[in-house]
C-alpha cells in the first residue's frame, strides 16, 4: 500500500516537472523571438496564427506574469508534496529556503 502511494507521487512530481519545463520554455522563446519574421508573415499572408503570436510579442509583459505565477505555483506544490511526506525538520527548512530562492529568481 506504501508502494502505491510512492508511485503517485512519482507520478504527481513528473507531472509537475513537465509542467514547468513546458511553462519556462514558453516563456525563454517569448522572450527571444524576434518580432520582424512573425509581422511580416502576420502582414503580408494573413496567418492567423502568426497575428496570435504578434499580439504577445507586443505586450509580453502580462504573458510572462502569468507565466511566472504559474511557475512559482507547480514550484510550491513540488516543494508541499515534500514537506507533507515527511516529518523531518531538515526538509521543511530546505523547502522554505528552495521556495524563497526559486521567488527571488522570479522576481529578477
Amino acid at each position: 500500500m506504501e508502494d502505491d502511494w510512492l508511485y503517485l507521487d512519482i507520478a504527481v512530481l513528473a507531472v509537475l516537472f513537465l509542467v514547468n519545463a513546458f511553462f519556462f520554455g514558453f516563456e525563454t522563446a517569448l522572450l527571444k523571438l524576434g518580432s520582424k519574421e512573425v509581422e511580416r508573415k502576420a502582414l503580408e499572408e494573413k496567418d492567423k496564427k502568426s497575428e496570435r503570436l504578434l499580439r504577445i510579442i507586443n505586450a509580453p509583459y502580462f504573458y510572462i506574469d502569468t507565466l511566472r505565477l504559474i511557475l512559482c505555483i507547480v514550484n510550491i506544490a513540488s516543494g508541499a508534496l515534500f514537506v507533507l511526506k515527511t516529518d523531518n525538520p531538515a526538509v521543511i527548512v530546505l523547502t522554505g529556503i528552495m521556495f524563497v530562492m526559486v521567488r527571488a529568481v522570479l522576481l529578477i
